[in-house]
């Protein structure tokens, strides 16, 4: 009896160590929230006053009502032209990049002989190549094929730098699909094309959601392609028209705020929404081993 008293006395006691660890861990934690969200704060407070207000008042706390003139100036200068170009842009580089990810993937994936691990190691040193060092012959050969400053060409050039990546990613998602199911398919007559419409697409999903995001992200805030493909203003994309807000507006700080703000809104919106798809695809599809699978 004695002991089982003393026994539940020491359960009782705080456990120190482990209660320490806990409140550190919460202070590093919320240090580094202060640390993120504390620009994104400054940037929208700042955008929604004044010039006259972001001069002599205290930046960090509202002193006075909320202005939009900032976003009025930003919208008046044509914002919403080069937000369709960028919305284009990124829609044609995340359905091309996409598709032609899948089809690769599916038949690397189907198709492990010689070829398909030829197609898989090239895929594999697309990602080691960085995409500065390959302006010079990409922009000879658009600019040789008629597409310079074209919306096209800015399509075309980012699907080809996000197939890489997304063809690794749905690989090592597609070689654990149990293969028992696509012989089944088989064996009731459904080609190719049925097999990948009605088994791997669905199974697929989460992946293609995050890959979605992640090329989506990725192309929308590109700003080398369009620096170096395009120089008209009718085709220039939000990033790179940011850099013509800030001189224009570089005075007034509101105004280059409220375009950052409106440029950043999309892309924190659809983190937002899907950021669980990408850390759990990325986690999964690397922790498999299909890559390993496929080179053997």
């Amino acid at each position: 009896m004695a002991a089982s008293t003393t026994a539940s006395v020491l359960h009782a006691r705080p456990q120190w160590p482990t209660l320490i660890g806990k409140i550190s861990r919460f202070v590093f934690l919320g240090l580094c929230c202060i640390v993120t969200f504390a620009p994104v704060y400054y940037m929208v407070m700042i955008s929604f006053r004044t010039q006259g207000d972001y001069l002599v008042g205290n930046k960090w706390v509202p002193t006075g009502p909320l202005s939009v003139d900032g976003y009025r100036t930003v919208i008046g200068a044509g914002f919403w032209k080069y937000f369709i170009n960028s919305t284009v842009v990124t829609a044609g580089t995340v359905v091309l990049g996409i598709v032609v990810s899948v089809l690769c993937a599916y038949r690397i994936v189907l198709n492990r002989g010689r070829l398909g691990r030829a197609v898989f190691r090239y895929f594999l040193l697309g990602l080691a190549i960085p995409i500065q060092t390959l302006m010079v012959p990409v922009f000879i050969v658009v600019d040789r094929i008629n597409l310079y400053d074209t919306l096209l060409a800015l399509v075309l050039v980012g699907a080809a730098f996000a197939i890489p990546i997304s063809s690794v990613l749905l690989v090592n998602f597609l070689r654990d699909v149990p293969h028992e199911l696509i012989e089944a398919m088989r064996a009731d007559g459904a080609s190719d094309m049925k097999i990948l419409w009605y088994l791997i697409l669905p199974l697929s999903r989460p992946v293609l959601l995050m890959l979605v995001i992640y090329d989506g992200l990725q192309s929308w805030n590109n700003l080398l392609l369009p620096l170096v493909l395009t120089t008209s203003n009718g085709v220039k994309t939000l990033p790179l028209e940011l850099f013509s807000f800030m001189q224009s507006f570089g005075v007034n700080v509101p105004a280059a705020l409220a375009a950052v703000s409106l440029a950043t809104l999309p892309t924190m919106v659809i983190f937002i929404l899907g950021y669980r798809y990408v850390i759990a695809s990325l986690g999964a599809g690397f922790s498999s081993g299909g890559a390993a699978s496929i080179l053997r």
